[in-house]
C-alpha cells in the first residue's frame, strides 16, 4: 500500500504555512520540514494537514474496487480541489498518469 501511495498517488500531506509549497506523504517529513524551514512553527494535527485520505483510496485500489487511473483521477481531483480551498493552488505540483 505505501507503494502505491508513495508513487502513484499525489501527496497527501502539505505544510500549512503562507506561501510554502511543501507536500509530501509522511509525517515525519512534515516535522522535518516544519523544523527545519519554519523554526518555532507548530507541528499540525494529522487531519489539519492532510490533502486527502491516501490510505482509503489505496485499499480501495487494492481490492479492486477502482481501477488505476480512476484513483489517480480522484486522488488529483481531491488535490487540486484542496489546493483552492487552502490557496495554494499553482503552488502545489500533482502527479500526472
Amino acid at each position: 500500500m505505501r507503494h502505491l501511495r508513495e508513487l502513484h498517488l499525489p501527496h497527501d500531506i502539505y505544510c500549512q504555512e503562507l506561501d510554502c509549497d511543501w507536500t509530501g506523504n509522511r509525517r515525519y517529513a512534515l516535522q522535518i520540514h516544519i523544523t527545519g524551514k519554519h523554526p518555532g512553527g507548530l507541528m499540525p494535527t494529522q487531519e489539519a494537514s492532510m490533502i486527502y485520505d491516501s490510505r482509503s483510496l489505496a485499499k480501495r485500489l487494492l481490492n479492486e474496487e477502482i481501477s488505476v487511473e480512476q484513483a489517480l483521477h480522484e486522488a488529483n481531483s481531491l488535490f487540486e480541489e484542496k489546493a483552492r480551498s487552502v490557496g495554494k493552488q499553482g503552488l502545489w505540483r500533482r502527479r500526472e498518469l
